[in-house]
């Protein structure tokens, strides 16, 4: 994940300063705040969690009682389509117009039925 990250930042930094920066913060912060939102709350993150990063953070925050969502897990939601929202504009300045063909042809979080 590091590797990743470390990729990320280097590439986008070559193209875009500002971008660059927001990705370096947004990416880990995004991956804190969903793991905490929902990870946190879920009742098999200590037996029988299958996602190989997430679930390892999960066991490492503070518990959070199952049930209702609240406010801040919504903030939660909102910091995630943000983030996504920041990579999809890092992508655009790296591939330009390829990407902007391919996001013609997909969606942004739901992906788009083909038109037969």
């Amino acid at each position: 994940m590091l590797t990743y990250l470390t990729l990320g930042v280097a590439v986008t930094l070559s193209n875009s300063v500002p971008l660059g920066i927001l990705y370096l913060v947004l990416i880990p912060f995004s991956f804190l705040v969903v793991a905490y939102s929902f990870c946190a709350k879920c009742a098999c993150r200590f037996h029988s969690c299958t996602h190989l990063w997430l679930g390892r953070l999960a066991r490492s925050l503070p518990p959070r009682k199952p049930g209702r969502y609240t406010f801040w897990d919504g903030v939660g939601i909102l910091v995630f389509i943000v983030t996504c929202w920041a990579e999809e504009r890092d992508l655009l300045i790296r591939y330009g117009e390829a990407y902007a063909e391919y996001q013609e042809r997909t969606g942004f979080l739901i992906p788009r039925r083909k038109k037969g």
